[in-house]
């Protein structure tokens, strides 16, 4: 999801948490319209943390740490890795705010009576191809 993020903050202004959280509602939206239920609002909780997370990131990091050498692009690799370790074991322990594109994969798999790994395919593939659709449709318009 993240190409399509950055390829639509490009494309269309604002910045790359800002699309996250935009996204994230329309997520919503669409869940709730699949289950035919109430919408989950508390999944925007999860939306604001990772969209305000992206942008102090990218803010604040981008100009402090560009790694030029092979071996400090690993550790900088290595050091991402594991606070995305850290992050996704304190979200499933805690069961903290369902996390949209998750849902939907559920969604989905309860719709098509596939796996988990066919959904989440098919979601994963519309943001790539909505995303280089858009990354065209930018580029024609400069």
């Amino acid at each position: 999801m993240m190409p399509f993020l950055v390829v639509i903050s490009i494309n269309a202004g604002l910045t790359v948490g800002s699309w996250e959280i935009i996204i994230a509602l329309i997520l919503i939206c669409c869940n709730s319209f699949l289950k035919r239920q109430r919408p989950e609002i508390l999944g925007l909780l999860t939306a604001f943390i990772t969209g305000i997370g992206i942008d102090m990131r990218l803010f604040l990091l981008n100009n402090l740490i560009t790694p030029e050498l092979w071996y400090s692009k690993v550790v900088c690799f290595g050091i991402g890795l594991v606070v995305i370790g850290l992050g996704t074991a304190t979200y499933l322990h805690t069961n903290f705010a369902p996390i949209l594109v998750d849902q939907l994969t559920l969604i989905i798999q309860k719709l098509t009576r596939t796996n988990i790994f066919f959904s989440r395919t098919f979601i994963y593939l519309v943001f790539l191809i909505s995303a280089m659709i858009l990354d065209q449709l930018g580029l024609e318009l400069y």
